[in-house]
């Protein structure tokens, strides 16, 4: 699984460490995820989580679950102080989730050059689909993978010149970054690494498994759409729709209370029939622009690659309403399972009515937890 790092590396003089900790800043929740290596096998310490903005049974205006700032840095460091304390936790230091929604991602064809050429070119071309100032981003590339020579029909006499490197270019704007050192500074937390959460996500779910997957991430606020190829990130898309937008609906259309329409979505989900059938509709009617996106990522994917998806994975707190899963594998023709980050993982048997029912949810702290974790 190739990841694009935005912190600093632990410093190689000091003692490994034992426990390994990611730190999941989200729009709705924070979360926390504490490892440790057990047998050549990650097992769980501890975990929890925190809100990060006011209940939705508080809310009184209907935009507002989509429309409220979120709280500021000062009451973020609090929670993750006070979510630290509850649950536990041993580190002192952490890999920490960066937003989709706050980068730039995208794959760049080269012809087959140097490497010293290749780092100009990748700078000159960013400006290209960078759309704020390069001086205002941190910019990060891996070679994906090259087009060789011999790969080439031997009867095509230009094969040289198509030999191709494929790069995958990450830009995250710099206040985003030192936002995130103040907060885990603050927060009394030595920050090991940022990563885009789409990548923890596949690291958590995917790992090294080669299939071609979509990878999609309903939110609270947001959703993540990710093509994921050799066990690779090829395409990242954030759609600024999720499960707010679902209550909204169904509350608005039956005029209803929001903490009621937010029950009727968890009950019912997209499997309603008989009397309830017009909750499902609702909610389909916002799931379905989320399908949209997906077919549209897959089908460029399709011709770019010329690859069939084989299966899509779905995480994050909408992954789990009844029925969404069925309604997702029917539209976009693959099946579909839910992300369980845990499955590889050592924990107590007893915990697995809970990991069972939060795992969609805990993808990325999970991945991040696994980011410096040895042999993973």
């Amino acid at each position: 699984m190739v990841s694009i790092n935005f912190g600093f590396l632990k410093d190689l003089f000091k003692e490994e460490p034992t426990n390994f900790m990611g730190v999941d800043i989200g729009t709705s929740a924070i979360k926390i995820v504490e490892l440790t290596k057990e047998k050549e096998r990650a097992k769980l310490l501890t975990y929890g989580e925190a809100g990060t903005y006011y209940a939705i049974e508080k809310l009184t205006d209907i935009g507002s679950m989509k429309n409220q700032q979120q709280i500021s840095d000062t009451s973020i460091v609090e929670l993750i102080k006070d979510l630290k304390a509850s649950v536990k936790t041993k580190s002192a230091a952490a890999v920490f989730s960066l937003p989709l929604a706050s980068s730039f991602s995208t794959v760049m064809e080269f012809p087959k050059m140097k490497m010293e050429e290749i780092e100009k070119a990748i700078e000159y071309e960013a400006r290209q689909y960078v759309p704020i100032p390069i001086s205002e981003v941190s910019l990060k590339w891996n070679i994906l993978s090259e087009t060789k020579k011999e790969q080439q029909p031997a009867s095509d006499k230009s094969a040289k010149d198509e030999e191709k490197i494929e790069v995958l270019l990450v830009a995250v704007p710099k206040e985003v970054i030192f936002r995130y050192e103040s907060i885990a500074k603050s927060a009394g937390i030595e920050i090991l690494d940022m990563e885009l959460e789409s990548y923890s996500s596949a690291r958590a779910v995917i790992g090294n498994d080669k299939m071609t997957t979509v990878l999609i991430d309903i939110g609270a606020r947001s959703s993540d759409i990710s093509i994921i190829d050799e066990s690779v990130v090829k395409f990242n898309h954030n759609l600024d729709i999720g499960g707010a937008d679902i209550t909204r609906v169904i509350s608005q259309s039956l005029s209803i209370p929001l903490i009621r329409a937010e029950e009727l979505k968890k009950e019912f989900g997209l499997s309603a029939g008989g009397g309830e059938k017009e909750i499902s509709n609702l909610m389909s009617s916002v799931v379905d622009l989320i399908i949209t996106e997906a077919q549209r990522m897959t089908d460029v994917f399709t011709r770019k690659k010329n690859k069939k998806i084989e299966r899509i994975i779905m995480v994050g707190g909408g992954a789990s309403l009844p029925g969404i899963g069925d309604y997702f594998a029917t539209r976009l023709g693959a099946p579909v399972s839910l992300g369980n980050p845990f499955s590889k993982i050592i924990y107590p048997p007893e915990l697995e009515p809970i990991i069972k029912r939060i795992g969609p949810s805990y993808c990325v702290a999970t991945g991040l937890a696994l980011r410096n974790l040895p042999s993973y």
